[in-house]
């Protein structure tokens, strides 16, 4: 039905979110406040630093991101 390579990309969106989650868990604005944390917040969101919208930010790795996450992991039961 899908092709493996779109499983293997579905499998690596599941790996960045768990390491989006790891990278978040003591804290979105923690995270990215912290030299790391920015540099990994970097490589999903753009360059526009000034333009980042936090509270949305925070939403989507809070409530978002989980969700995606149970959804990939029913895919590959």
């Amino acid at each position: 039905m899908y092709s493996a390579d779109d499983m293997d990309r579905v499998k690596l969106i599941q790996v960045k979110i768990e390491y989006i989650l790891d990278v978040c868990s003591l804290g979105v604005v923690k995270a990215l406040e912290d030299v790391k944390g920015a540099i990994d917040a970097r490589n999903f969101i753009a360059h526009d630093y000034e333009g980042i919208n936090l509270p949305i930010v925070e939403f989507i790795i809070r409530e978002r991101l989980p969700v995606l996450q149970k959804v990939i992991t029913e895919i590959f039961k």
